[in-house]
């Protein structure tokens, strides 16, 4: 790279300039030496900065071909021309190609004129290696008329003025929908700024088994395993421009319901139970889509149903859990209420004597069918002594569950053995007691 005067003050982006560096590499740089043989898309922080390159490739003068340069004009409209004649590519000798770049007194931007853009190596003829435009001082902005790409062509010309105003390019995908084994999925990757279309791909990671992605940014299939697949994607414009997100993609499995069934209620008693899935993403979301709960019960939206029934009946419902994502799961499901189950739980007989008579007491337990006493249920029984008529005598129970019955008298009883057997017990709004239970004692 050499340092030249132009003769004349010039803008360049911007700035003024008397001098001008010239790169055998197709490159002019403006407050900056060019000499890196390797070209890059423009804009990019990497050194070379502020340059304009009218075939930015790797270009040998050296075995063929020469550089050139002349300021030609009057003042007020001098010019600076640069001419590439001949120049092959490196490892190429043999005929190559012949450009200039021009730029004018007063006058910002450069133009870039091509004779003969075809030379021995067809894989770098019209630009295809090359980049081509303009770049400011921080690699911020530029004018990148191609990158890489076949562009110019015999008898043509460029100008590249002030950078232009694309944009960085970015992968604006924030996040990736979770997916379900079994389920056909989609979901398209964006990107903002740089030239449209992008080509995108993956660059570390793969995605989950049964997913494939699309040049144009799609990824589509039926998932096949639950796992979480962590990948980074690249969007890439046609001016070579790149951008690079990482992203997660969960496959889980399908949402279930998995609560087999309810257990069974009881009048007045409280209530709970939990209602569970599986799969999907917690947490879910449950409501009931048919059917309705027994008076006294609720649901709650975590899935919990609570309460105090009022009536036996048996209710169909349907049960619907939703997650986060949107997923779904339904159940029917089958809540029976019934009336508490009244049970004799225990009899003594305490036999006891007044003079000659001869009698006992009885002593009856009621209790729910959790265990728990019952008051105010009316129970009895019959007393049985050999030698002497059945007898019968009932009460109702006090808050402890107990009920105290006593039997008649019996004369010249003694030693004789009294039977009390209690044969049930009912009371309001309990299922009553029908079995059997008895006791002895002796006189």
């Amino acid at each position: 790279t050499v340092l030249m005067n132009l003769g004349f003050t010039a803008p360049f982006l911007g700035s003024p300039f008397t001098q001008v560096y010239v790169g055998s590499n197709g490159i002019l740089g403006f407050g900056t030496p060019v000499s890196a043989y390797q070209n890059e898309a423009i804009p990019s922080a990497n050194a070379p900065n502020s340059y304009a390159a009218p075939w930015w490739d790797d270009l040998d003068p050296g075995v063929g071909g020469r550089v050139s340069r002349m300021t030609i004009g009057t003042a007020g409209a001098r010019q600076f021309v640069v001419t590439w004649e001949n120049v092959p590519f490196y490892g190429a000798a043999g005929s190559g190609v012949t450009f200039q770049a021009v730029i004018t007194e007063g006058v910002d931007g450069v133009v870039f004129q091509y004779l003969d853009t075809v030379g021995t190596s067809t894989a770098h003829n019209g630009g295809a290696s090359a980049t081509i435009g303009t770049e400011n001082a921080d690699g911020t902005r530029g004018t990148q008329f191609s990158y890489n790409r076949a562009s110019v062509t015999d008898g043509s010309a460029v100008r590249c003025a002030m950078p232009n105003t694309v944009a960085p390019l970015t992968v604006s995908t924030a996040s990736l929908p979770a997916a379900t084994t079994g389920t056909a999925y989609t979901a398209t990757l964006t990107a903002t700024g740089g030239t449209t279309p992008y080509t995108w791909s993956i660059t570390s990671g793969t995605l989950p088994a049964g997913l494939t992605l699309a040049g144009s940014g799609t990824i589509t299939g039926t998932p096949t395993t639950a796992t979480t697949a962590n990948l980074t994607v690249r969007a890439t414009d046609p001016d070579g421009r790149t951008a690079t997100k990482a992203l997660t993609l969960t496959v889980r499995a399908p949402l279930t319901v998995s609560t087999a069934s309810l257990p069974a209620a009881t009048t007045g008693t409280a209530y709970t139970a939990t209602l569970t899935a599986t799969g999907g993403t917690t947490p879910y979301t449950w409501s009931i889509t048919s059917g309705t709960l027994p008076a006294g019960l609720t649901l709650a939206g975590s899935g919990t149903i609570t309460g105090t029934p009022t009536t036996a009946t048996t209710a169909n419902l349907t049960v619907r859990a939703t997650d986060p994502d949107g997923r779904t799961a339904t159940k029917a499901l089958t809540l029976t209420v019934s009336t508490p189950i009244l049970q004799i739980a225990q009899v003594t007989v305490t036999p006891g004597r007044s003079g000659t008579q001869s009698f006992a007491t009885a002593r009856i337990r009621v209790v729910d069918g959790k265990g728990a006493p019952v008051a105010g249920a009316q129970t009895g029984g019959q007393w049985t002594v050999p030698g002497f008529a059945t007898s019968s005598s009932n009460a109702k129970t006090g808050a402890d569950g107990w009920a105290t019955v006593r039997s008649r008298n019996y004369a010249n009883a003694r030693g004789r053995t009294i039977t009390f057997c209690a044969v049930g017990a009912t009371r309001t709004g309990y299922t009553k007691a029908t079995t059997s239970t008895c006791a002895s004692a002796v006189l």
